[in-house]
């Protein structure tokens, strides 16, 4: 259980930071 947990939240981590670069990229 702990792995699945583990997983989602990395995925979760990319994906947050995925649009935070797009949103940045699109501020400039």
């Amino acid at each position: 259980m702990d792995d699945i947990i583990s997983f989602i939240l990395t995925v979760m981590a990319g994906v947050v930071c995925h649009c935070i670069n797009k949103w940045l990229d699109g501020d400039k």
